[in-house]
């Protein structure tokens, strides 16, 4: 066998090659782009499952004229006093504490 017969071979099989790899590479993007049509329709689909439901409106109450006022809740504590005195008491968080000078 010379040196022009393997050439001929060996760019005859490189065609070949050449040839499958875009046939299957055709195959393949035909497939993807029908998964995505399907994945896009599917998609939308849910999309319109999750939208809210409306619900239904309900009268918002009347405002009474009256305003619950909420009490001011702050102790004032002379500075001289001991706070040993204070031991037991147990107070809610929302309460201010003054020490002042009496």
């Amino acid at each position: 066998m010379s040196v022009m017969e393997k050439m001929m071979i060996l760019s005859g099989t490189l065609w070949v090659f050449a040839v499958a790899f875009i046939i299957y590479a055709w195959i393949i993007q035909n497939r993807q782009q029908l998964l995505l049509k399907y994945i896009a329709g599917r998609l939308k689909h849910i999309e319109s499952l999750l939208q809210p439901v409306p619900q239904p409106q309900t009268p918002e109450p009347v405002p009474s004229h009256k305003k619950t006022a909420k009490p001011e809740t702050s102790i004032s504590i002379d500075k001289n006093e001991p706070l040993s005195k204070y031991e037991t008491v147990t107070l809610p968080d929302e309460i201010n504490i003054n020490f002042v000078d009496r």
